[in-house]
């Protein structure tokens, strides 16, 4: 018996040896930083490859702190404009406000992280005007000074841009 299990253990060794391999190797890199894939240091900077050219810049407080300008665009309706007002707190943590000027001068609050060249944010308090669905939970990439993604609120989906207005 003893014989029948070694064997059968080899002869799955040497049929899933590899794979096991691969899942060792995969799980590794992901632990230990050999794939692309490295979460980010605690309060230093964050690692962002431009995925056109492959260039690596440096997400840092005073990068990502500052007013962006762009647009949110729900289907049926016109594109409206934001104005994020972010400011970092720790390390890959975000906050902010939202302006919108065309939606009854509305302001809200927002706070979430950037890690890598993602972006996840939600807005959670109205704090002037009015007609602003909360929570929108918003997800996107930084691709140089623009961030660009989709917003969700209940059912409704839309999408979004914002570029960094020149300091």
């Amino acid at each position: 018996m003893e014989n029948n299990e070694s064997s059968m253990g080899k002869v799955l060794a040497e049929a899933f040896g590899s794979l096991f391999t691969l899942v060792g190797i995969t799980a590794f890199c992901m632990f230990n930083g050999c794939g692309t894939y490295q979460p980010p240091p605690k309060g230093g900077p964050i690692p962002v490859v431009n995925p056109t050219n492959g260039d690596v810049g440096m997400l840092t407080k005073n990068s990502v702190v500052g007013e962006w300008r762009g647009m949110c665009a729900q289907p049926n309706f016109a594109p409206y404009p934001m104005i994020m007002s972010m400011s970092a707190t720790k390390g890959s943590e975000i906050s902010g406000t939202i302006h919108w000027p065309t939606l009854r001068n509305s302001t809200t609050r927002f706070s979430g992280t950037i890690y890598g060249t993602k972006v996840r944010f939600v807005e959670t308090e109205l704090l002037s005007g009015s007609g602003i669905g909360i929570p929108c939970i918003y997800e996107g990439d930084v691709l140089g000074n623009t961030i660009a993604g989709t917003c969700i609120h209940a059912e409704q989906k839309a999408t979004f841009s914002v570029s960094m207005a020149a300091r």
